[in-house]
């Protein structure tokens, strides 16, 4: 199909090609599925096609007598991609299902059963553990194994060898209950469960604006000045726009021709974990507010370039734009050198419709990059640093949770330091391809992703040497935040 508009001089017609709209996210389109509950009433969250669950309102249900329908309230974060990304941030759903009959002699016989309760558990942030002899707090029957359920992995993560179990902390504070289902190895015999609750401190630290991190979570305020609210480990209670000031639920409309900035007070519940846990704090965070039919400018940070590099003979490796498209760079290549070099290179990004600065649709912006060069051999270094496995994107870990457990040696005296120095592994340099690697100083089973705050990423080349060093964020929406450092 072609579009053709005939039209007469002396009059003009400005068209432009429409594009397609993209759809809002709704529970169809995430479609829960597979949610079940067992005869002790421990869930097992649905599964989705789209999204994250983020929050669900009940871990366990009570035992009934007799088959009973559950209706579990989640809450899931929205993908990119979508018309409500960023206005909406997070849609609430409901799953239904059937939780069976509990009864001693008819559903299940009863042979394990609880022995005491397992002990609150209280660890500090940052990757500590506390192990727990499950076999202690269970008695009765033969004893074939034990279930683990934790639907909380942001804040602690689990493992289980035989009857011990390990829960080992991850970046944030609170307090959550992990449950422990014991099973008997005879047919048709009753589970046992014992709920274990968590708390996970702030290494005795109080809860501050810092740890909030509304910078990197999302939020906005649209033109007509509906407010949606970042996403926090805290508690958001509560709108002003000074700090301690009167709460609002929306501000002004922005009628004016140019976007404006609006600083929003945010009321937060500190939470549990910390020496401050309950207090009422305030921090703010500046939005970008739209004016009427006004189109942001593009910049090099919308390009976000990625997975430029320099070989060791000098040859550069144009890389990929998340926006826009990249039709030039100059130097066009470099000597090759003896020592890890700095090099500057700037590249021409087009810039694509929906931007005020678009022109005529051949318009561009030059983009200087900092990049390093490497020796021909690489310096292993003596720092020891645990990183993820590879990402092409920096925002491709804000769709789960990672680890951060693969053992690397490098020249960076510090995480932050780590731009141009070289990586390896084993004693040979660490051939990167190029791809993000979360990166920490400790060896943690959830060091990235969802619900971690923030965190550090290094993009490593195929010669080992650390390309780029950025602060990543989840923002909702399931997309991220990044700033290089």
């Amino acid at each position: 199909m072609s579009t053709k508009i005939n039209i007469r001089s002396p009059y003009f017609l400005a068209y432009t090609e429409p594009s397609i709209p993209t759809p809002v996210f709704d529970c169809f389109i995430a479609n829960p599925r597979n949610f079940t509950i067992n005869q002790q009433g421990i869930i097992t969250l649905p599964s989705l096609d789209y999204g994250v669950i983020t929050a669900q309102n009940a871990d366990k249900y009570a035992t009934v007598s007799s088959p009973t329908s559950r209706t579990l309230a989640i809450t899931i974060q929205i993908p990119v991609g979508f018309s409500n990304t960023d206005t909406d941030g997070f849609i609430a759903c409901n799953v239904t299902a059937t939780q069976p009959a509990f009864v001693n002699g008819t559903t299940c016989t009863t042979t394990v059963t609880t022995s005491g309760s397992v002990p609150a558990q209280t660890i500090t942030v940052g990757g500590s553990s506390v192990t727990i002899n499950l076999a202690s707090y269970f008695t009765g029957g033969t004893i074939a194994g034990y279930n683990i359920i934790n639907e909380h992995k942001n804040l602690v993560t689990t493992s289980l060898s035989t009857s011990t179990l390990t829960l080992t902390s991850n970046q944030i504070g609170g307090t959550k209950t992990v449950y422990a289902e014991a099973f008997d190895n005879t047919a048709n015999t009753c589970t046992a469960v014992q709920s274990i609750a968590v708390t996970v401190n702030g290494l005795s630290t109080a809860f501050n604006c810092t740890i909030a991190n509304l910078a990197g979570g999302g939020g906005s305020v649209s033109q007509a000045g509906v407010i949606t609210n970042p996403q926090s480990i805290a508690a958001i209670t509560g709108i002003s726009l000074t700090s301690g000031g009167a709460l609002i639920t929306s501000v002004a409309a922005n009628t004016g021709s140019t976007a404006q900035n609006v600083t929003l007070f945010f009321k937060l519940t500190a939470p549990a974990g910390y020496t401050n846990a309950g207090a009422v704090i305030y921090c703010s965070k500046v939005f970008e507010q739209q004016a009427t039919n006004t189109l942001p400018a593009f910049t090099c940070d919308i390009a976000n370039l990625t997975g430029q590099a320099i070989t060791t003979k000098g040859a550069i490796n144009v890389g990929t734009t998340q926006t826009g498209t990249i039709t030039d760079f100059t130097p066009i290549s470099f000597a090759s050198v003896t020592t890890s070099t700095e090099r500057t290179v700037t590249y021409t990004v087009l810039i694509p419709s929906g931007y005020s600065n678009t022109g005529n649709g051949s318009q561009t912006i030059s983009c200087a990059k900092t990049l390093t060069q490497p020796a021909g051999l690489a310096d292993c270094g003596t720092n020891t640093y645990y990183i993820s496995a590879g990402k092409v994107s920096p925002t491709d870990f804000c769709d789960d949770t990672y680890t951060t457990t693969k053992t690397l040696l490098s020249t960076g005296v510090t995480i932050n330091e780590g731009l141009g120095g070289t990586s390896c592994i084993k004693g040979a340099p660490f051939a990167g391809k190029d791809l993000y690697y979360a990166v920490s100083t400790s060896s943690i089973n959830s060091g990235a992703g969802i619900g971690v705050g923030t965190f550090k990423v290094w993009q490593i080349d195929n010669n080992g040497v650390i390309t780029d060093v950025s602060i990543v964020s989840c923002d909702t929406g399931g997309g991220g935040s990044v700033s290089n450092l």
